[in-house]
């Protein structure tokens, strides 16, 4: 994957918001899914949600200081707007 770090990119404050909501949706369905006394990880039950494994490649780079391209977060984001689509009803 390609990712710029957060200190290199000039357009910070654009990606940042998308980021947060794709880390955001990945947290949310994955704390969901949470069972038992032993925590699963976050990819484990993303995939058992059926979440695109980008989006899950994405929220982990953000969180260890690295953001997507704008190219793999457009794909990221496009992918979850299809995700909550099959998944909400919406």
């Amino acid at each position: 994957a390609v990712v710029l770090t957060i200190a290199s990119n000039p357009h910070f404050e654009r990606l940042l918001c998308p980021v947060s909501t794709l880390s955001r949706l990945v947290n949310g369905i994955s704390d969901a899914r949470q069972r038992g006394k032993v925590a699963a990880s976050v990819a484990r039950l993303a995939s058992a949600a059926g979440l695109p494994p980008l989006l899950v490649e994405v929220r982990h780079a953000t969180t260890h200081g690295d953001l997507p391209s704008l190219a793999q977060l457009r794909l990221a984001t496009s992918l979850a707007m299809d995700w909550l689509e099959q998944h909400t009803g919406k």
